[in-house]
């Protein structure tokens, strides 16, 4: 069985948290499409189970660590590419490489895209096959560029009209504070079931301890700007694998406080007076955006924090130096670009782990990547009898995903699923299309999506008639 050489101009694009990924993936695919390419975008959940329906196409991964999804699609002779998702933001280069990378893995792909040079160089330090390492940046970062500043402006003035000079907590805590609690990755040592270290490789004891111990101080932190910024609303927005609860009870004591994860958090972040954090992966993006940040670090362990995202940022160890720093931020004093040398210091770290925030999108390099990819595996050939043993793989596994799916505690529950990708329409998937095309002047007006195979999962091709 040999690939014909449209089969080869596919992509696949699988989406876990969609206020998270979505729109970045829509703009990678939109290049992508721009360059012959016809794109599968969609709900990571439902494309798995229907890997074995969609044409023959080139994955791309989000991960580098469960190699279960790689293996299918190699078994289908699919070209497989991946990035890390969470590759921009670790605790310490140790537990990244045990959390984050599979030596499994590696050896499946056939390129991978890294956020900087510095990611770059964490993958590498485990590429004993030399697998093509490209530092490309993320589509993430493209959206943070000034071309695509209006792509969020009407979702921007109406969090500034409904909310006003807020501040913006953002938690990331879904390790230790997550939807379903018995599937929470660091339970405290005292409360892990038996077993748990052997069971669970990847469980950090003393990493467990820390971010449960900073969970508490960001609750004291919740309660703590909701007394003494009563004029000001809050908006605590937990991270999308997080359960809602203990900041939801908090927030029932005060009236200007807000628990809400609604949307994309670029356009929050444009909203916002300030941005209060520790580790997160947001700190980062608004320091691109040029937007004040504080890091409440109350506590602070060596290779246990997140270094980047608190290095971009004020830093408060007391909750009365946030109090202070707030006030002056509130009445629009510009504390964070001060001392040059400290601006030009954040500016080379920034430049070091995110790639390409200047001149080439970083999508744009990745289809590329995707191009020339395509083209070199046109002589490939799939036997008859791989390809039946692939397809009755892959009906098993739908087979077992659609078991686990209907648990309602289990890990792919309807509860998790819905949470990370909520129902999305043909409609507003073309509506952000066409704002997209808009700040590239039209560029990507002739692309269009269409509803595919499966509900959340969209088909993005060249419209009918187009010339371009």
């Amino acid at each position: 069985m040999k690939f014909s050489q449209s089969s080869l101009k596919n992509l696949i694009v699988p989406v876990e948290i969609q206020i998270r990924e979505f729109d970045a993936k829509l703009l990678l695919s939109c290049f992508a499409v721009e360059q012959g390419f016809k794109v599968f975008i969609g709900n990571k959940y439902e494309i798995h189970k229907a890997i074995d329906l969609l044409p023959p196409a080139i994955y791309l991964g989000k991960g580098l660590r469960s190699p279960s999804v790689y293996e299918l699609n190699k078994s289908f002779f699919n070209p497989v590419v991946a990035w890390d998702e969470e590759g921009l933001v670790y605790y310490s280069p140790e537990i990244y490489l045990k959390r984050r990378i599979s030596l499994e893995t590696l050896p499946l792909l056939d390129s991978v895209f890294a956020w900087g040079d510095d990611n770059a160089s964490l993958i590498n330090s485990l590429n004993h096959q030399k697998i093509p390492v490209y530092v490309t940046g993320n589509p993430r970062g493209d959206l943070l560029r000034p071309e695509f500043a209006n792509f969020f402006a009407k979702e921007t003035a109406e969090l500034k009209k409904e909310y006003g000079d807020f501040i913006l907590i953002n938690s990331n805590f879904a390790m230790v504070n997550g939807v379903i609690k018995k599937f929470t990755q660091l339970p405290l040592p005292s409360e892990a079931p038996p077993q748990y270290e052997v069971a669970r490789k990847l469980y950090n004891p003393d990493l467990a301890v820390h971010r449960h111990a900073l969970f508490k101080h960001f609750l004291d932190l919740l309660k703590f700007m909701g007394e003494n910024f009563p004029q000001h609303k809050i908006i605590l927005r937990p991270h999308p694998s997080e359960n809602y609860g203990p900041w939801q009870e908090i927030a029932k004591l005060f009236p200007n406080i807000v628990v809400i994860r609604e949307g994309n958090v670029l356009p929050w972040l444009k909203a916002c007076k300030l941005l209060i954090h520790n580790g997160c992966t947001t700190a980062v993006e608004g320091s691109l955006l040029g937007i004040e940040i504080v890091a409440y670090c109350p506590i602070a362990s060596d290779g246990l924090d997140a270094e980047l995202p608190n290095n971009l940022s004020l830093q408060a160890t007391n909750l009365g130096q946030v109090k202070d720093l707030t006030n002056r931020l509130l009445m629009g004093e510009k504390i964070t670009n001060l001392d040059p040398k400290v601006k030009e210091a954040r500016a080379k770290l920034r430049s070091f782990h995110v790639a390409n925030v200047a001149n080439v999108f970083a999508s744009e390099q990745i289809v590329q990547v995707l191009d020339n990819l395509s083209s070199k595996i046109r002589n490939r050939r799939l036997s008859s009898l791989r390809y039946l043993k692939a397809k009755v793989m892959a009906v098993v596994k739908r087979l077992i995903k659609n078991r686990k799916y209907t648990l309602e505690e289990g890990r792919l529950s309807p509860k998790v699923r819905i949470n990370n990708f909520p129902s999305i329409s043909v409609e507003e998937v073309n509506r952000r299309i066409q704002l997209l095309s808009a700040c590239l002047n039209g560029r990507f007006d002739s692309v269009q999506a269409k509803a595919s195979i499966k509900e959340g999962i969209f088909e993005l091709s060249k419209a009918s008639g187009s010339a371009n």
